[in-house]
């Protein structure tokens, strides 16, 4: 039997009305659009409340969203990391084991600010996005992850590839360094 042998007629579903078959797939279209929207908003389909990272290690003065924050505090999306005068904040994923160091520095006059943001891409693409200070990174190698790292920076994004290496966003500029590996910045 083909698709052309088919006949279709109209369709009653639950308030006994009747639907045309046209109406039916453009009711399935929207429904499956809508979902796809919903579930690529809100990372991978996931909880939005899901543990993506946590902080391995600190020391000093150290807050996740305003409030005092020690070793081992699980983190999600949209948490904001924030370290002051002689702190750090050594933040792990958990998924990839991606590492950075979240670190006060003098010449900013204010704390160390970066955002812990979900997967994104289907779960190919973790993004940080540094609001504010000096946070250095490590990335495994290519071989030993499925996803990416994207560290945001007022107008840039670096894209890391198996690298160590630091991005210092200052209120003056803004410098990525490396100690091995590749990036690539795009500022737009």
């Amino acid at each position: 039997m083909s698709p052309d042998d088919l006949k279709f007629e109209k369709i009653r579903y639950y308030g006994g009305k009747m639907l045309k078959p046209k109406m039916v797939i453009m009711t399935a279209v929207l429904i499956t659009i809508i979902s796809v929207s919903y579930f690529t908003l809100c990372g991978c389909g996931g909880d939005k409340n899901a543990i993506v990272a946590k902080i391995a290690d600190c020391k000093g003065t150290v807050t996740v969203n305003g409030q005092a924050a020690s070793k081992e505090k699980d983190l999600k999306a949209k948490d904001i990391v924030e370290v002051g005068k002689d702190s750090f904040a050594h933040v792990k994923y958990l998924k990839e084991g991606y590492e950075l160091m979240l670190y006060f520095t003098e010449k900013n006059k204010s704390n160390s600010k970066c955002e812990i943001q979900g997967p994104s891409d289907e779960g190919k693409t973790f993004v940080v996005n540094l609001m504010n200070g000096l946070l250095t990174f490590f990335v495994p190698p290519k071989d030993k992850r499925d996803s990416t790292l994207k560290i945001t920076a007022d107008d840039a994004i670096i894209s890391i590839h198996q690298t160590k290496g630091k991005v210092d966003n200052s209120q003056d500029n803004l410098t990525v360094a490396l100690v091995e590996g590749k990036v690539s910045v795009n500022i737009g």
